[in-house]
């Protein structure tokens, strides 16, 4: 690369291009300030040390290159960091090069005035931060380059973004591989993340150099070891920078990004540089971290193709969603799941859920998902008492949405997601995914008939036995069988009586504080006036029913599994014209949900569970709970 370097982006006529390298003052940073000042480059000098950078400054006016900008900063202080590059912007250049070179490595942990530990806060986070808050400049300046530093030891790296203090574990290595692990990545998304924009990203390694890496922060041992080793056993400096160099000077690197320099040979990242699902959990907490974001000026414009798949995302990672959502949105083109947000799990629990489920994009924060441009829809699939919320500010930032049963907490919260979404023109659809089955049509149309003459009596139960320690148990989560399980037949018995009913009594069996683990309830319908409801998720008397029985005065029928009819039910009528079982055909409910749900947005079929069948279930619910002497859920 020397022969290729020797030549540079500018002509005389032309300004010099500007180059910004963090760390100028020592080991490669100097060494690559003076290399490309020799080459005529404006250069603007960030360090921490006034007198070292006046040092390099004189160095390079000696060489024959316009005076160095200098920019006095504290990589470890995130503040410093933003100051500095509100400094930079205030010059007036334009930004050709960032080289990010500053780091460091500690023998003892050290936290910095943010809290983190300083290697990965120096070395990643501040680079980050440095790199958004000039983002803008670099577009606009471009033909324009952003270069980090790695390191050999990046393969040995293990990000555990749930503790960026290591309080479980630190050891200067790890820290020091972790955070050049995590710049390999940046690099990778960054440069994806402007393609476009004029700005190419790479990152190179520049090989084991003789510096002061590690041997000026440190002390005792560690820096005769440390000496003795870089002294014997490193390269010349000069090999070090012969990546940087050219990326800086030479057009023949123009069009280069994303690409890996390994001791000036380019090479694959990693499988775990390369993982999607860890790249965009690093860049989700990244920005946390520092505060700050890729300008929205420089987001990639979303196609306006028409028959592009409705793009969903989902909030919370749910135990549900793969047989919910996950399956059956894999198995049509029509939809896609592209992003999933989760606040209350460890950042390691949800990589791992994305990646087991092909999930690109993870936010840790809610807000982040529903702000993405390039999703249409959410799924909702949180505890019952977020939904409220949740929905509101689905439909609040545009968003189409497919809310788990129930809809709400209680009838006045599905009231008023009811209300926002009459104000838009968003599809909401509450997943009761059984009611989507042919069987509800088909009963029906039996009880309508006449066949088993006048309803007189209604048996419904639903139950199954969970373990006590699920987040069900909780009346501040929204806890109950009766809203969580009874939402199920009471919404059914709705949907094939077509009448609401009156609720006349109920008992509870509590396992908690206000909490049902069992209820029994008698309801009357204007078209059946003696209605019997057991729910449970705690009968030993009946851990699993999902049956119903409906009596009249010329017949019955008997149901079995109502919840879930594709997989198996048992449809029994008994009348003057004898017995029979039907079997209702059908696809699986929560496939025919998912399509229902995206014919809608595109302006196709009706919506069965609307908001407002949502509102009649849960008024039922409601009245449950007051007949047996408990509150509604998600009251304080």
């Amino acid at each position: 690369m020397d022969e290729q370097s020797a030549r540079v982006f500018s002509s005389p006529e032309e300004a010099p291009r500007v180059v910004l390298i963090t760390g100028p003052t020592s080991g490669l940073g100097r060494a690559i300030a003076l290399e490309l000042a020799k080459r005529g480059m404006q250069l603007a000098l960030l360090g921490r040390n006034p007198t070292k950078l006046a040092e390099i400054v004189t160095m390079c006016e000696e060489l024959g290159a316009p005076t160095p900008r200098t920019l006095v900063c504290d990589m470890s202080s995130q503040p410093e960091v933003r100051r500095t590059a509100e400094e930079f912007l205030a010059m007036g250049l334009p930004l050709h090069v960032l080289i990010n070179n500053a780091g460091a490595i500690h023998q003892h942990r050290r936290l910095t005035v943010d809290g983190l530990e300083e290697t990965t806060a120096v070395g990643y986070f501040s680079a980050f931060l440095l790199t958004m808050c000039l983002a803008e400049k670099l577009a606009a300046s471009s033909p324009s380059m952003v270069i980090n530093t790695t390191s050999d030891t990046y393969p040995m790296g293990r990000l555990d973004l749930d503790d960026l203090r290591f309080d479980e574990s630190y050891g200067p290595i790890r820290s020091y591989a972790s955070s050049k692990l995590a710049t390999v990545i940046f690099t990778r998304m960054l440069a994806e993340r402007l393609s476009g924009h004029g700005v190419q990203v790479n990152v190179y390694n520049p090989g084991m150099n003789y510096t002061n890496l590690a041997v000026g922060n440190n002390s005792g041992l560690a820096v005769t070891l440390g000496g003795y080793f870089f002294k014997y056993f490193s390269a010349p400096i000069e090999q070090g920078i012969e990546v940087p160099v050219a990326l800086a000077s030479d057009p023949a690197f123009a069009a280069t990004t994303g690409q890996l320099f390994m001791r000036g040979k380019p090479k694959p990242m990693n499988a775990m540089a390369r993982d999607p699902q860890l790249g965009s959990a690093l860049w989700e907490v990244s920005e946390i971290v520092t505060g700050a974001t890729l300008p929205g000026s420089l987001a990639s414009p979303r196609s306006a193709d028409g028959s592009a798949p409705i793009r969903m995302g989902v909030l919370g990672a749910a135990r549900i969603a793969p047989f919910s959502l996950f399956q059956h949105a894999r198995r049509m083109s029509s939809v896609e799941v592209t992003a999933v947000a989760e606040e209350h799990q460890p950042v390691e629990r949800t990589i791992a859920y994305a990646r087991k489920h092909d999930i690109p994009t993870i936010y840790r924060r809610f807000e982040k998902l529903l702000g993405d441009r390039e999703i249409d829809a959410i799924y909702l699939a949180l505890p019952i008492s977020l939904h409220e919320q949740l929905a509101l500010r689905c439909i609040a930032a545009g968003k189409h949405l497919l809310c788990e049963k129930p809809l709400a907490a209680n009838a006045e919260q599905a009231r008023r997601i009811d209300a926002a979404r009459r104000e838009s023109d968003l599809i909401v659809f509450e997943a009761m995914h059984s009611l989507q089955h042919p069987l509800v049509e088909r009963l029906r149309a039996i009880l309508e008939s006449g066949e088993i003459g006048a309803i007189t009596q209604v048996q419904a139960g639903m139950s199954a036995y969970i373990p006590k320690k699920d987040f069900r148990f909780e009346y501040e989560l929204g806890g109950g069988c009766t809203i969580d399980m009874g939402c199920y037949p009471i919404a059914f018995l709705r949907a094939v009586l077509g009448t609401e009913p009156t609720v006349v009594g109920a008992k509870a069996s509590l396992v908690a504080p206000n909490v049902d683990g069992s209820m029994e309830a008698s309801l009357a319908f204007p078209n059946a006036p003696d209605v019997h409801l057991f729910v449970g998720m705690r009968s030993l008397r009946r851990p699993l029913d999902v049956s119903m029985r409906f009596a009249g005065t010329h017949g019955r029928i008997d149901l079995l599994n109502y919840i879930k009819p594709e997989v198996y039910h048992r449809l029994v009528v008994r009348s003057r014209g004898g017995r029979r079982v039907e079997r209702v055909p059908g696809a699986s409910t929560y496939g025919a949900q998912l399509a229902a749900f995206v014919d809608a947005i595109r302006g196709g079929g009706p919506v069965k569970t609307t908001t407002g069948n949502a509102i009649g279930t849960m008024t039922v619910v409601d009245a449950i709970y007051e007949k047996a002497g408990l509150p509604h859920r998600g009251l304080p």
